[in-house]
């Protein structure tokens, strides 16, 4: 017997369950409160920094204004000075002793007709030549400068004009950005903050200070924010920093809250548990008083539970009588037990039938004990228990079937069934013995076949996969048709070819779940014989059947010949769907070999040969083969199967890793661009090859799925990788001349020259190429727009009018390449230049200095 539930007490419950409430309820305003003051704290520190941020700029500002004041003091007392005597930078500094204190950190004088003025304390900020720096100077305004050695330098220019309006010359005033202790402590002083930072707009920092007592792992809050001098049209960055409020500021504040918070929830608490609780004991009360007595509770609810309650005695009443009444209706023999055998309830056939069963407490005293160990089963929850018991008494036959339960109360029950079947077994008596001569069992066992496999196809196939079910019914259909054929002789072909012939009926990638790995070594592939078509049957059946292996991961068909033996070993092959294995049997029986299973999704089949001559394919040694996999799927298989042609393999990751790296070797013999979806990029792979190497036979190959013989008028391999197809499709391309590797690399300076005829691109690439620029010559640009994400294109030389679209285009692509046009016809954002035909070196020595005094100007 199970242990009595600990009783609970719903009045603790309730109020441990107003605590849990209430404490959630606290945690969660306690949690958001503290989110709530830190945000606030945030966004004050944030406020201030933000009028420190604007105090600091002010002070910039300020300090700029007090520079330009020291520039006009500055050109006062050159003036007053010019006018008496010859002035020299001594007597220039004892006359002005702000150049020393000043907010200016140089200077220098730039007379109209008597030479300039250096401030020695130049060379303290920048070595840089002082005339670069002044270069791009702006009158009456700051601009910022770079030095070559490093240095940040704002520089304001001022014309120096005496009172008469007669100009003599210019002021420069120079204030150094890097390490400007000066500029820096007035600005940390002006908003009291601790470290401030000056960027440029490309987030260079010019200017970085940060007090010197604060510790370097002080934490610090920070403010970002543009600041813009108007006047100047200078635009800068302005990051400044202060000290992190304490925390005990935030926890003040909190606690403070927090503290009114939990007294009005404790209030709230006490009061909501009063009030509950007098209003339950007094429910409780009277529902205890309305259970002895006829009367209803006064409550609603307490009135819904003792209706529900006294329906539910009523309804189990009901169902008890009217399954009495059933059980003893029936015809079939019922008996309940508990989970310790027990007869709860029998009906009258089971009473009749074992009529010892009113005197035995359970089962097992009146049932035969031929029966005891499915009991003893069924008792223990397996289900699906059923045997036949033949009573002598009643001269019957019963069909028990026993099925376990669980009752309410979590207890195991078992329910014994029994139908008499001894009509149905002496029917089937009587028809065992009749003897049907006029049905074919096989026909109706191969039509069966047929069926089941037909449901398959329509059960797993979806409507989107239409496509891979009408192939796979092709392929069975085939096979059926040939199988009705009388076996025959083919000419004499190689096995590799019977191979590839058969290959095209029934493809490696037919199903789903996998790619079928064909394994059939040269020597084996190259044998000769009259083969018989049974055998090229039995290779689409062994395809078909590995195919057919849904739920096997390798899958693999090998074919090799030994010893005058043809040997297929098949792996990943099962028997899930009957058709494919009875197909193989069919097809072994007529060629009188055998089908062994080696293991369990394995088997093997040797056919006898006799001998048999050996074709050839001339392959040279060492082939040097350049892969481009690309996106396709099965890249891997075919890069398996050319090592195994003895391939020197090199792979390249993309189309731009092939122009930009040289592997292992020189040269290749074969260029292999492997695809899934052809790519308008790949495509134009073979014409820029055409186009560096300037021939136009090369031994360039496609490797994909598309059923085409050839693409752009390069072959194209979409059949099963294996070693004798593959070495058929290479045979003819290695004829051509291999490919120079550094022939295809990209050069520093390469040029392409556009259109023209024929003559005029001769004479170009003459003389370019003694100038060591590399010219690629191609007729039009379209086709060969690909080129410049491949090779270092500098220039483009048009020698004919192009189609704005690509003018536009290679200008949005590519910003730093130069386009030459000698073209009398202008185009937008194209260089124009004039060259008299026909082109002489001289003109082309000109062209040339042409473009380079174009690419430094731009640089610049």
């Amino acid at each position: 017997m199970a242990m009595d539930k600990v009783a609970v007490s719903l009045r603790k419950r309730h109020r441990m369950q107003i605590a849990l409430v209430l404490m959630s309820v606290y945690i969660l305003v306690a949690i958001v409160l503290l989110f709530v003051t830190k945000d606030q704290i945030e966004r004050d520190n944030q406020a201030d920094l933000a009028v420190r941020h604007f105090t600091v700029s002010q002070a910039l500002h300020g300090f700029l204004l007090s520079a330009e004041y020291e520039l006009s003091s500055t050109v006062q007392v050159l003036l007053n000075t010019k006018k008496q005597m010859d002035l020299d930078l001594g007597r220039l500094f004892d006359r002005h002793d702000e150049f020393l204190f000043g907010s200016l950190d140089f200077f220098y004088v730039e007379w109209a007709e008597q030479g300039s003025i250096l401030d020695p304390r130049t060379h303290l900020f920048t070595q840089d030549s002082i005339d670069r720096l002044i270069a791009k100077s702006k009158l009456g305004r700051w601009t910022l400068q770079q030095t070559q050695d490093g240095a940040s330098i704002l520089i304001n220019k001022k014309k120096i004009v005496n009172l008469d309006g007669d100009w003599k010359g210019y002021l420069y005033g120079f204030i150094s950005l890097n390490n400007n202790v000066t500029l820096a402590n007035r600005l940390l002083k002006s908003a009291e903050i601790d470290e401030i930072k000056l960027l440029s707009p490309e987030q260079d920092i010019l200017l970085s200070e940060r007090h010197l007592s604060l510790p370097e792992n002080l934490a610090l809050n920070f403010y970002r924010a543009d600041l813009q001098i108007v006047k100047e049209g200078l635009a800068f960055d302005l990051q400044i920093a202060k000290q992190v409020a304490s925390s005990s500021t935030v926890w003040q504040r909190y606690l403070y809250w927090m503290v009114f918070f939990s007294i009005g929830l404790f209030l709230l608490y006490f009061v909501l548990v009063q009030l509950s609780q007098r209003l339950f004991n007094h429910a409780l009360h009277m529902f205890e008083l309305g259970l002895d007595s006829d009367d209803e509770s006064e409550f609603i609810e307490l009135r819904h539970l003792q209706r529900k309650m006294n329906d539910k005695s009523a309804q189990v009443s009901n169902q008890l009588s009217r399954f009495n009444l059933l059980m003893d209706a029936s015809n079939a023999a019922i008996i309940f037990c508990d989970d310790v055998a027990l007869v709860q309830n029998i009906n009258h056939k089971a009473s009749t039938l074992f009529s010892e069963s009113n005197r035995g407490r359970t089962v097992f005293d009146f049932m035969p004990v031929a029966c005891h160990q499915a009991l003893q089963k069924a008792l223990k929850g397996e289900v699906g228990i059923e045997f036949e018991l033949t009573i002598p008494n009643v001269n019957s036959i019963y069909q028990w079937q026993l099925i376990p339960y669980m009752t309410d109360s979590h207890y195991r029950g078992v329910a014994l069934i029994g139908h008499d079947v001894t009509h149905i077994q002496q029917l089937e008596w009587q028809l065992n013995e009749l003897k049907v001569e006029s049905y074919g069992p096989s026909s109706s066992v191969e039509i069966d076949l047929i069926l089941n496999e037909i449901n398959h196809q329509i059960v797993f196939f979806d409507t989107e996969s239409f496509v891979e079910a009408r192939n796979w019914q092709k392929a069975i259909v085939t096979c059926l048709s040939e199988l009705l054929n009388e076996p025959s002789s083919m000419d004499q072909i190689t096995l590799g070819d019977l191979l590839q012939q058969r290959l095209l009926l029934t493809p490696c990638d037919l199903g789903r779940f996998g790619y079928l790995k064909i394994e059939c070594d040269l020597a084996s592939a190259l044998v000769q014989s009259r083969w018989s078509t049974d055998l090229g049957l039995l290779i689409n059946a062994l395809v078909l059947s590995v195919h057919a292996s849904e739920l096997i991961e390798e899958k693999r068909l090998s074919i090799c010949v030994t010893e005058n033996q043809l040997r297929f070993e098949v792996v990943g092959i099962s028997d899930t769907r009957p058709i494919f294995a009875w197909l193989n049997k069919t097809i072994c029986g007529r060629l009188g070999i055998e089908a062994k299973r080696v293991k369990t999704n394995q088997i093997s089949i040797v056919y006898p040969l006799g001998e048999t001559p050996l074709g050839r394919i001339n392959l040279p040694d060492n082939i040097k083969v350049a892969w481009l996999a690309n996106d396709y799927a099965m890249a891997n298989q075919v890069e398996a199967v050319l090592k195994k042609l003895n391939c020197s393999v090199h792979a390249f990751s993309s189309a731009e890793s092939f122009f930009t790296e040289v592997g292992s070797t020189d040269e290749i013999d074969i260029l292999l661009i492997a695809y899934d979806e052809l790519q308008p990029e790949w495509r134009e792979l073979p014409a820029i090859l055409q186009t560096r190497l300037a021939r136009q036979r090369i031994p360039v190959a496609w490797v994909g799925n598309q059923d085409k013989h050839e693409i752009d008028g390069y072959p194209n391999f979409s059949a099963c990788a294996h070693e004798y197809s593959l070495a058929r499709f290479i045979e003819p391309i290695l004829s051509l001349d291999s490919i120079a590797l550094q022939d295809c690399l990209a050069d520093d300076d390469a040029w392409l020259v556009v259109g023209g005829s024929s003559i005029s691109r001769a004479i170009l690439y003459e003389e370019l190429t003694q100038l060591k620029i590399s010219p690629y010559l191609v007729p039009s640009l379209e086709g060969h727009l690909s080129l410049f994400s491949h090779q270092k294109v500098k220039t483009v030389l048009l020698l004919d009018d192009v189609d704005n679209e690509h003018i536009i285009w290679l200008r949005k692509e590519h910003a730093n390449l130069m386009i030459v046009s000698l073209s009398s016809a202008p185009s937008s954002g194209v260089n124009q230049y004039q060259m008299k035909k026909p082109y002489r070196k001289e003109q082309v020595k000109s062209l040339v200095e042409f473009v380079h005094n174009k690419i430094a100007l731009f640089e610049e």
